[in-house]
């Protein structure tokens, strides 16, 4: 069974992480207001995280900006589109995109990381599937944009094992 992250989930977790002595967090937005051309907007949903926190979002962000800096390491968005073999369009491959691109180097082009990026997605998710074949249908979902992304980070370790 995939696991699949709504505002609701964050919401429940959010107030968790709050002591009880603290006020409540301010409710996260509707489902509707983070959605973007069907997709989650995650840099609405990390706002809205943040702000049930108590933390201000630019705040954080420049923090993290300054970390990378003197780590001598920058931000990249290579956004959430791919296109496979066949010329269809696959949504949600930010994960792909960026493990490419992060291999390939940083001078190589956004356009350079696609096909690297492509592959990627192709051997993790045979070994993801070689382990969880119940999976395939909402991997075929997410990158169809017909349902929320499955969380890619957590497919690394059983690919790993191969």
């Amino acid at each position: 069974r995939s696991r699949k992250r709504t505002s609701s989930d964050l919401s429940c977790y959010a107030a968790a992480a709050v002591s009880s002595t603290a006020p409540p967090p301010p409710p996260l937005p509707a489902q509707a207001a983070l959605n973007v051309d069907g997709m989650v907007d995650h840099e609405e949903l990390t706002r809205a995280v943040y702000a049930s926190q108590g933390l201000d979002f630019e705040t954080v962000r420049g923090m993290a900006s300054q970390f990378l800096a003197k780590l001598g390491l920058r931000s990249r968005d290579l956004g959430v589109r791919n296109v496979d073999e066949h010329g269809e369009t696959l949504l949600n491959q930010c994960f792909y995109l960026s493990m490419a691109h992060a291999y390939l180097g940083h001078e190589t082009p956004q356009e350079g990381a696609t096909g690297m990026a492509l592959h990627l997605r192709r051997a993790i998710e045979a070994a993801v599937l070689a382990s969880h074949p119940t999976w395939a249908d909402d991997l075929r979902k997410s990158a169809a944009g017909e349902c929320q992304a499955m969380v890619f980070a957590d497919f690394l370790p059983i690919a790993m094992k191969e």
